[in-house]
């Protein structure tokens, strides 16, 4: 298994609304799979959330699908053409989550990603939009 610290840019894009985010990821790499774990901050003056985004690999290193884990149990699954749904905690109380995936498209080459997935968010049923999050990253120096 290989492991090395890396750079990953993390570029949202939902209802003309761009987010950038840039953090310190381990990266793991072993047989066909790669992860990176990283924390960003998701609601400004709060503590950063610990995330991980985990890809299945072909052969020749594009990516197959792709995950995206948040600490206290909420999860993205992407994979193209299908849907998944999952629960959000919230203050108001449990959301439900489902994304319908429109493509995955990336390559890991040199323990380097670059991923962008497209998909459609619903939230409690109702259609939220069209979102596309592009992930790469690069050796930390």
């Amino acid at each position: 298994m290989k492991q090395e610290m890396q750079r990953l840019r993390i570029e949202s894009s939902a209802g003309g609304e761009m987010i950038r985010a840039e953090v310190k990821a381990r990266m793991t790499l072993s047989e066909g799979k790669a992860r990176w774990m990283y924390a960003q901050t998701i609601v400004e003056g709060e503590a950063p959330v610990a995330e991980t985004l985990e890809v299945a690999l072909e052969p020749d290193g594009r990516v197959r699908k792709a995950g995206m884990k948040r600490v206290g149990g909420f999860t993205l699954r992407f994979a193209e053409g299908q849907a998944w749904s999952s629960e959000m905690a919230t203050p108001a109380g449990r959301l439900s989550v489902t994304i319908r995936t429109e493509s995955i498209d990336g390559y890991v080459k040199d323990s380097l990603v670059d991923l962008t997935i497209s998909y459609r968010l619903f939230l409690g049923g109702e259609e939220n939009g069209r979102t596309t999050i592009r992930y790469t990253s690069e050796p930390f120096h």
